[in-house]
């Protein structure tokens, strides 16, 4: 292991026992929320190191992709990039591995636009214009769930729930449409990650699975501009309590993927 990612591991190690408070932690997930695509570890990386970091790209990528300079003495985001690499086995013959090296990246902050350029696009098209569009929505969450969705009234003081035993999602109908679009969210994560097989493989109690699937929904909310917040934080302490770091080292890969699963899913509806 060279210096560099020497000095990535353990710049990983403190960082979760930094983010594991219920402050830190909701920064963790604003990053995720705008880097859904990168691995939990490197959403991690890039908030220690530049916490209002907005889009990431390397140094080459900037000017031949972006058409924008990354300004002269800028510092640089380490983070971790996988590298492919050949190397023979037993019969002498020759197999592709996957191996991991320390990679720069800068934040938009850190460039600037090259004069007679044109002007490039940067991120995912904006789609909180899409927010007011309720049912366009609701109809995306649906097309990417695991299972189907059912708005009812029904008895109790949940907001919904899903049922593995029926494979539905039921959600109570007549919230408001961020309440319900939120916990539609939530129990899409459910649906994903908590199954009755699912969890043979991998015990976890009540308040592993409610932070996660908190933690996904805020994800999800936070990257097309539904604001969760004054609920999911509230939400998530009240699940979180002691062991907290360990729940969040255990889940944090996780949470990222489901998220960027249905982030991904969800862009692939409006596209069409």
């Amino acid at each position: 292991m060279n210096k560099y990612m020497e000095e990535l591991t353990e710049l990983l190690q403190t960082g979760l026992e930094k983010y594991a408070t219920s402050e830190k932690y909701r920064d963790l997930l604003h990053v995720m929320s705008l880097f859904h695509n990168y691995s939990a570890n490197n959403c991690l990386l890039i908030a220690l190191q530049c916490p209002h970091a907005s889009y990431v790209a390397g140094y080459t990528s900037w000017r031949n992709n972006f058409h924008r300079q990354v300004r002269k003495g800028e510092k640089a985001i380490r983070i971790i990039s996988p590298v492919k690499y050949k190397k023979k086995n037993e019969e002498d013959e020759e197999e592709e591995r996957i191996g991991f090296k320390s990679a720069s990246v800068f934040d938009i902050s850190s460039t600037y636009q090259i004069p007679d350029m044109e002007p490039v696009t940067i991120g995912v098209e904006d789609l909180q214009g899409h927010v007011e569009n309720y049912k366009d929505f609701l109809h995306a969450f649906q097309s990417i769930s695991p299972v189907p969705v059912d708005f009812r009234l029904f008895d109790g003081d949940a907001r919904g729930y899903y049922s593995d035993a029926e494979k539905i999602i039921v959600i109570q109908d007549g919230m408001t449409e961020r309440q319900s679009v939120k916990t539609l969210v939530h129990e899409i994560a459910h649906a994903m990650l908590h199954t009755k097989e699912k969890l043979q493989e991998h015990k976890k109690d009540r308040k592993q699975k409610e932070l996660e699937a908190e933690s996904v929904a805020y994800i999800v909310c936070e990257h097309y501009g539904f604001d969760s917040e004054d609920y999911s934080f509230p939400y998530i302490i009240g699940w979180g309590g002691t062991g907290f770091q360990d729940i969040l080292k255990e889940s944090m890969t996780v949470i990222q993927k489901t998220a960027d699963q249905i982030i991904t899913g969800v862009n692939k509806y409006f596209e069409k």
